[in-house]
């Protein structure tokens, strides 16, 4: 869908406006609702002496808080522009990955077998960062119309859903994806997949560049209000960028 492309009456999916609402606030409530047991979980683990403490709770958590409300906020208003539904989703991912790594954590390493089902937290907290980068590329590439700047950018668009689907593959298998759970290791790793998740995080920094160009696209199209939005888009893809291009890539990306 291109922004000459028409407007449907109803929102994403086909939902009505009173549907579109709940969804999007039922989403924003799982997410803050991850988020609540996961700082419980973490104030169990840190209540233990010589535990290991989960390395990104904190961006965890602030990016759960600020992207869930604001996606639910956009979404229940515009349910036609899918940008806030995809920050929704992002919301519910980032606080699903901090509630899995702090669950497998405690029933892993602080308290052995207290809880089912602690290597399935784990193998989650292996592979939730595909899952996030794609989501959140795409809510770059589609702000803020919701629409891609051009149909020349379809090509993009599928390019990240491969990203996405071959880094969630090589992530859920590979032995090095374990995304700040220490020496919690990824239960389902094999050799050989190591290689692809390290290739597939190398070319993240390009993903990056190729959704800032298209950014950069609409701001020479924009005025006003889209253009500061579109600016301030291009500072955390600055910051983003720097990110990707470290070699100890998280999920605070």
């Amino acid at each position: 869908m291109t922004e000459g492309a028409g407007q449907q009456s109803r929102g994403v999916g086909g939902l009505s406006p009173r549907a579109a609402y709940w969804l999007s606030w039922s989403l924003c409530g799982l997410s803050l609702a991850l988020t609540v047991l996961g700082l419980y979980l973490l104030a169990l683990n840190a209540s233990y002496p010589h535990t290991y403490i989960y390395d990104y709770w904190l961006d965890n958590t602030v990016a759960a808080l600020s992207f869930a409300p604001v996606g639910a906020l956009i979404a229940a208003r515009r349910p036609k522009n899918p940008v806030g539904w995809l920050l929704c989703l992002l919301g519910v991912a980032f606080s699903l990955g901090h509630f899995s790594s702090e669950y497998a954590i405690y029933t892993l390493l602080v308290q052995p077998d207290s809880l089912p089902a602690g290597e399935g937290r784990a193998w989650i907290s292996s592979w939730i960062l595909s899952p996030l980068i794609g989501i959140q590329v795409f809510s770059y590439l589609l702000f803020p119309t919701g629409l891609l700047p051009s149909s020349r950018w379809r090509s993009l668009a599928w390019l990240i859903v491969a990203y996405v689907m071959v880094g969630m593959i090589a992530s859920a298998f590979s032995i090095g994806a374990n995304a700040g759970l220490g020496p919690i290791p990824n239960p389902l790793g094999i050799e050989g997949f190591s290689e692809v998740y390290d290739m597939v995080l190398n070319l993240l920094p390009l993903l990056y560049l190729a959704v800032a160009t298209s950014l950069f696209v609409r701001l020479r199209r924009a005025t006003g209000v889209k253009s500061q939005q579109i600016k301030g888009s291009l500072t955390v893809l600055r910051q983003l960028l720097a990110a990707s291009s470290s070699p100890t890539l998280s999920l605070a990306l």
